[in-house]
Protein backbone atom coordinates (compact mmCIF):
# COMPACT_ATOMS: atom_id res chain seq x y z
CA UNK A 1 0.00 0.00 0.00
CA UNK A 2 1.57 2.97 -1.04
CA UNK A 3 1.10 5.97 1.72
CA UNK A 4 -0.07 9.04 -0.22
CA UNK A 5 -0.82 11.65 3.38
CA UNK A 6 1.53 13.63 2.58
CA UNK A 7 0.67 14.63 -0.93
CA UNK A 8 -2.73 14.92 0.12
CA UNK A 9 -2.04 17.26 3.09
CA UNK A 10 0.07 19.32 0.31
CA UNK A 11 -2.79 19.72 -1.61
CA UNK A 12 -5.07 20.92 1.13
CA UNK A 13 -2.51 23.00 1.93
CA UNK A 14 -2.27 24.90 -1.19
CA UNK A 15 -5.92 24.73 -1.30
CA UNK A 16 -6.71 26.94 1.48
CA UNK A 17 -3.91 28.92 0.80
CA UNK A 18 -5.42 30.11 -2.42
CA UNK A 19 -8.65 30.52 -0.68
CA UNK A 20 -7.61 32.54 1.97
CA UNK A 21 -5.79 34.74 -0.70
CA UNK A 22 -9.18 35.27 -3.09
CA UNK A 23 -11.09 35.92 0.12
CA UNK A 24 -8.19 38.51 1.12
CA UNK A 25 -8.91 40.13 -2.09
CA UNK A 26 -12.74 40.19 -1.60
CA UNK A 27 -12.68 42.11 1.26
CA UNK A 28 -9.50 44.27 0.04
CA UNK A 29 -12.06 45.15 -3.30
CA UNK A 30 -14.90 45.98 -1.03
CA UNK A 31 -12.85 47.88 1.77
CA UNK A 32 -11.72 50.00 -1.53
CA UNK A 33 -15.23 50.60 -2.96
CA UNK A 34 -16.87 51.53 0.93
CA UNK A 35 -13.36 53.55 2.14
CA UNK A 36 -14.11 56.88 2.80
CA UNK A 37 -11.99 59.11 0.46
CA UNK A 38 -10.39 62.11 1.22
CA UNK A 39 -7.41 62.56 -0.69
CA UNK A 40 -7.38 58.72 -1.80
CA UNK A 41 -3.78 57.74 0.56
CA UNK A 42 -6.07 55.33 2.54
CA UNK A 43 -8.20 54.14 -0.25
CA UNK A 44 -4.66 53.04 -2.33
CA UNK A 45 -3.06 51.92 0.66
CA UNK A 46 -5.56 49.05 1.19
CA UNK A 47 -3.70 45.91 0.71
CA UNK A 48 -3.83 42.19 2.04
CA UNK A 49 -0.55 39.86 3.46
CA UNK A 50 -0.49 36.37 3.52
CA UNK A 51 1.08 35.14 6.65
CA UNK A 52 1.67 31.36 5.36
CA UNK A 53 2.73 29.66 8.49
CA UNK A 54 -0.51 30.37 10.23
CA UNK A 55 -2.46 30.24 7.48
CA UNK A 56 -3.81 33.58 7.96
CA UNK A 57 -4.30 36.79 5.39
CA UNK A 58 -4.30 40.47 6.96
CA UNK A 59 -6.34 42.62 4.78
CA UNK A 60 -5.76 46.51 6.19
CA UNK A 61 -3.92 49.61 5.81
CA UNK A 62 -0.19 50.25 7.00
CA UNK A 63 -1.19 54.37 7.43
CA UNK A 64 -1.22 55.38 10.69
CA UNK A 65 -4.53 56.94 10.38
CA UNK A 66 -6.39 54.17 9.28
CA UNK A 67 -7.36 52.52 12.74
CA UNK A 68 -8.71 56.19 13.52
CA UNK A 69 -11.02 55.93 10.28
CA UNK A 70 -12.32 52.48 11.55
CA UNK A 71 -12.45 52.74 14.86
CA UNK A 72 -12.64 56.24 15.71
CA UNK A 73 -11.79 59.12 18.62
CA UNK A 74 -13.22 60.62 21.26
CA UNK A 75 -13.38 63.63 18.80
CA UNK A 76 -13.91 61.65 15.85
CA UNK A 77 -17.16 59.21 14.50
CA UNK A 78 -16.13 55.88 13.34
CA UNK A 79 -16.37 55.53 9.48
CA UNK A 80 -15.83 51.68 9.45
CA UNK A 81 -14.80 50.03 5.69
CA UNK A 82 -12.50 46.95 6.68
CA UNK A 83 -15.25 45.08 9.51
CA UNK A 84 -18.24 46.08 6.48
CA UNK A 85 -16.32 44.51 3.74
CA UNK A 86 -15.79 41.74 5.43
CA UNK A 87 -19.46 41.03 6.76
CA UNK A 88 -19.91 41.92 2.99
CA UNK A 89 -18.35 38.84 2.28
CA UNK A 90 -19.21 36.58 4.50
CA UNK A 91 -21.34 34.05 2.99
CA UNK A 92 -19.11 34.36 -0.08
CA UNK A 93 -15.96 33.16 2.01
CA UNK A 94 -18.03 30.75 3.89
CA UNK A 95 -18.75 28.99 0.58
CA UNK A 96 -15.30 29.33 -0.47
CA UNK A 97 -13.93 27.45 2.05
CA UNK A 98 -17.14 25.28 1.84
CA UNK A 99 -15.29 23.44 -0.74
CA UNK A 100 -12.20 22.40 0.21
Amino acid sequence: MIDNTEGVLNAVDIKISKALVTAALMVEKTAKQIVPVKTGALKRSITHQPLIPKREVEVGSNLEYAPYVELGTRKMSARPYLRPALEANRKAIRALFGTI
